[in-house]
């Protein structure tokens, strides 16, 4: 007898902590990361500066980072018109590729997800001058800088970008890229932000409370046969 009443407290412990696990769950908040232009951004030169040739438009619309190495971005715009793009966070700031004015390359931003993610999506905006384009680990998220389309990130226009593909995204780092074409030569410069938006993963005491009922209601069946 004391075995059951052990065993039904077991049971019913199990099927609250799984009840309170599910309804917390449910419950659960998003989380927001901002991503912002800033000190803390890398870039990286594809050379030579100056107007950028059919390679080099090719090269930053793919992307290809082979060989680049990415180091610190410079603050400022050096003499650009490009501004950061309407709705940044404060502290959004213009940068420039090094060694310094009219470089063609890329920026990127990185952040971590956790295993077990859902309800995901990115948006964001970019000032790219001359033109740019956004990719999230690899995935392009914006228009092709060659194709001519007015939808290309731009220096005037906050051009937006976003994606809710979860295939987009994966637990551990993820790379957000900006590409910078210097099309018409002079300045250059750039200046975006993003939002990252997921839901994480759920609980596990919902299902560490199910298991602990279900272990319950197989031993007190045993107790019962015996």
């Amino acid at each position: 007898m004391k075995t059951k009443t052990f065993l039904d407290k077991i049971l019913i412990g199990g099927a609250s902590l799984w009840m309170a696990g599910s309804m917390a769950a449910s419950q659960a908040q998003a989380t927001v990361l901002t991503l912002a232009s800033s000190a803390d951004t890398l870039a990286a030169a594809v050379g030579p500066a100056g107007t950028s040739s059919a390679a080099q438009l090719a090269r930053l619309d793919t992307p290809d980072l082979t060989g680049l190495t990415f180091s610190p971005a410079l603050v400022g715009g050096f003499g650009t018109n490009t501004a950061a793009p309407t709705g940044a966070p404060a502290g959004t700031q213009v940068l420039n590729i090094a060694p310094g004015d009219g470089e063609n390359g890329y920026f990127m931003l990185t952040f971590t997800l956790p295993v077990g993610f859902s309800g995901i999506s990115l948006t964001g905006a970019a000032n790219v001058d001359d033109t740019g384009r956004a990719f999230l680990n690899g995935n392009a998220l914006s228009a092709s800088i060659v194709s001519g389309s007015s939808g290309v990130l731009n220096q005037f226009d906050s051009r937006s970008f976003s994606t809710a593909n979860a295939a987009f995204f994966q637990a551990g780092t993820n790379t957000l890229l900006i590409s910078d074409a210097n099309s018409q030569g002079g300045p250059s410069g750039a200046a975006f932000y993003a939002t990252v938006s997921f839901v994480p993963e759920p609980s596990t005491w919902a299902l560490l409370g199910l298991g602990a009922a279900g272990m319950a209601l197989r031993l007190r069946r045993r107790v019962a046969r015996a």
